[in-house]
Order: structure tokens, then sequence, then C-alpha cells
């Protein structure tokens, strides 16, 4: 910082001048000023296509510095500018909230949400509740997947980064492929987790990650014929309270009464799998979520998962759990609030070619031999 010398003639020349103008002649050095928002940002409503511009008024010693976030997740911008112009809008960006962080050199300030609506969108799950698979969290595809196996009795963890439910193929082996992509910038934190073990430990390796309430099943894979199994499990930053689950192993036919009554309790099917005849699933409820669910069940093969995800997303289904082998079957299940028959957005697409900005990963079926291999995306 540079030091500034002043004269005594040059202090009674300012005195004087001070006088001249009113000045009680306290001499009182401007105070720096930490910022205020004058104006907070204001919520706004655009259709499919349309951009949106959200700007904020705010005051304080100068220079001030802008931040904004989608989400909660930091969107890189110019940090001396007071607006933002969002890109033409998707419908996963429906119920988007928009804040922006006024900062200088004596202090900062967050806004309060603007929010972002999607006119003749879809309904949206709530925000970063992982019993929706991130369906429609994230602004941006995610990039930079990683093909990997593990074996039995091992784990691998991934810190702050989102990983797909396991491949679904014909294989009868204890070996399990998945992909992992890094969160964006500003993400709540979380760690993936993928473990695999014995079938006879299934229970109660169930019951000791239920027991983290911040911890989430998403995704299961059962190989009967080698008594085996893998889990997908997420632990989120967030201060989460996911319910005990309910978990279990019923005939497939059976499966749509259990649905049905999740549905009916506020829970979510997340995880399920067909091995030996059995369906294998998990379900959770989530603290405050007061909603009653629809769910339904769909056991498809490799010829008509495609048809069989694309009719649940027209009846407005969220595809929260896929299972399941090419030999046995394939078990989707989706879930919506009761009564809601929005269609919602779904992608398939050959290999794991990324979808549009918004879609989310929810399957991967592979047909060993026969060149078949498309992912499903929802938004």
């Amino acid at each position: 910082m540079k030091r500034i010398s002043i004269t005594a003639g040059l202090l009674l020349l300012l005195s004087a001048m001070l006088a001249a103008c009113g000045s009680d002649g306290g001499g009182a050095a401007t105070q720096p000023v930490s910022p205020s928002i004058a104006s907070q940002p204001r919520s706004l409503s655009v259709r499919t296509g349309q951009t949106a511009t959200f700007s904020v008024s705010a005051t304080g010693t100068g220079p001030l510095t802008y931040q904004w976030y989608w989400n909660g997740m930091r969107i890189p911008t110019d940090p001396t500018s007071s607006s933002i112009t969002l890109p033409a809008a998707v419908a996963s960006d429906d119920q988007t909230n928009l804040t922006v962080s006024v900062s200088n050199n004596y202090g900062s300030v967050i806004s309060t949400p603007a929010m972002l609506s999607v006119m003749a969108s879809p309904r949206r799950a709530a925000a970063w509740d992982l019993r929706f698979k991130d369906i429609g969290a994230f602004p941006v595809p995610c990039t930079g997947d990683v093909f990997t196996n593990i074996l039995p009795r091992l784990a691998t963890w991934y810190s702050n980064e989102f990983g797909t439910p396991f491949i679904i193929d014909a294989k009868d082996d204890a070996s399990w492929m998945y992909s992992t992509f890094g969160l964006p910038v500003g993400a709540p934190g979380r760690i993936t987790r993928y473990q695999a073990g014995s079938l006879d430990e299934l229970s109660s390796d169930i019951s000791t990650l239920s027991a983290d309430a911040t911890v989430l099943i998403t995704s299961l894979s059962v190989v009967a014929g080698q008594n085996g199994y893998a889990m997908e499990s997420v632990k989120t930053a967030l201060p989460d309270a996911y319910t005990p689950s309910a978990r279990g192993a019923v005939l497939p036919g059976d499966l749509q009464a259990v649905a049905t009554n999740e549905g009916l309790a506020g829970r979510v099917i997340t995880a399920v799998s067909l091995g030996g005849g059995q369906a294998y699933y998990i379900s959770y409820g989530k603290r405050g979520d007061t909603s009653v669910y629809d769910s339904k069940v769909v056991i498809a093969t490799s010829d008509t998962v495609a048809t069989a995800a694309m009719d649940l997303s027209i009846e407005g289904y969220f595809i929260t759990a896929v299972g399941g082998n090419t030999t046995e079957g394939i078990i989707l299940v989706g879930t919506k609030v009761q009564g809601d028959t929005t269609p919602r957005p779904i992608q398939v697409t050959p290999s794991y070619t990324l979808a549009g900005r918004g879609f989310t990963p929810v399957a991967t079926i592979s047909e060993s031999g026969a060149n078949y291999y498309v992912t499903i995306y929802q938004q």
C-alpha cells in the first residue's frame, strides 16, 4: 500500500475547504463500507429455447466483485458484472435457483434466491435428492468417464465424483463395470463407493451402510450363481437424513405390490437386481419429504428396455432403479409424485455418447457378443 504524506499547509487548506462546505470541522475520514444489496435478483419465467438475464444492484466501497451460483454451483462469469445471461433454457432448468455473492475488501453478502421457471416443463425432482439419481441436478453434462472393474470383497471410493449404476449385461461372474464423472465446480461434495462381497453378507452390509443417514444405496447387482453381490452407495456432504431402508427379495411378479406400498409410504426404490429367480430391492424415505409416490415396475429384455424406459418417461415417471441381467430380465422402477402425468424428457444413445445439457445417465445395457450397447438418460 502506498503512503501519502500531507504537509501542515495542505492540512490547513483542507480544513478551510471543509468549513466552507458546512463541515463540522471534525475531520473524520470516510469509513470503508462492506457490500449491501440494494435490489435483489428477481425470479423470471421463460419458455424452452429462450435466454434469461438476472441482475443485482449493490452498494459498498469499490471495487465490488460478483459471483453467481446455479443451485449452489459456482458459474464461471465476469467478476465485475452485476448481471448474468444464461444459455437458452432447457426443460431441466425449471425451478433452478440463482444466487449471487457480492464482495469487496471489507466483506461479502449473498442475495436471496431468484428462481428460473421454464414454462410447460415437467416437474423436477428435489435438487440433490439422491433417491432420484441426480436427474436434472447438473446444468451441463459431466465429462471424463473412466471404466473399471471391481472384484469380490473389495471396495473403491471416489471423492466428489458422480458414478453411474452398474452396466447391465448377461455375464454371470463376480466382476462389475461402471463409469465415474467429475462433479461440476460448486456441487455439494460426496463420496461414491463401489463395493462387492458374498451374497451371504448382503443384508448385514446394507445395514452397516444405512446406519449413516447421509448414505444412500443407488445401485445393486446380484450374481446368485457365484454367491456374490456388488453395491454402489453415495455419502453426501449435505445434512440429509435418509430413513432406514426397506429391503428384501421377492418373486419378480410380486415386486409391483412392494413398489406400490413403498410409494404410498413416501419411500423410493433406488436399487434393484435379479438373481436366482428373486427380485432384490432397496428403498429409502427422506426426512422432510411428505410426498406420496406412484411407482411402476416393468420387466424388460435387451430388445424392449429402451421402449420400456421411454414409456415410463411419457407417463411422467422418474426412472429411479434399473437392474438385472439380459438373461433373466431387466427391471425398471419408475417413481413420480402421485397424480403427476407430465411427460419427462428422455434420451437413448448408442455406446456411451453424452446426452444434452441436464440429462443424467440412469442405466447402461450391454449385450455380450451382439454389439449392443445403449445408455438411457433422463431429465
